[in-house]
């Protein structure tokens, strides 16, 4: 876990909205000691932040779409 990242998460990240913080907070807390490399599953997501699978995927495109977050290659 990343404890800047998650700093960053709560407290300084362009979100749009709750739920976006939450899953991004649960990607954070992924994250490697650089803020990167995170890649929980979207069910492990869904328990953290106890929304639905619609939902996550919702704020995770809109993310994305924003820049906020972006896919990288976790082969």
């Amino acid at each position: 876990m990343s404890l800047e990242a998650v700093i960053w998460a709560q407290d300084r990240a362009p979100v749009g909205d709750m739920k976006e913080s939450a899953a991004l907070v649960a990607l954070a807390r992924s994250a490697g000691k650089d803020g990167t490399a995170a890649y929980p599953s979207v069910p492990t997501i869904m328990r953290r932040t106890l929304m639905s699978e619609s939902s996550v995927r919702r704020a995770l495109r809109s993310m994305e779409k924003t820049g906020v977050i972006r896919r990288g290659d976790h082969s």
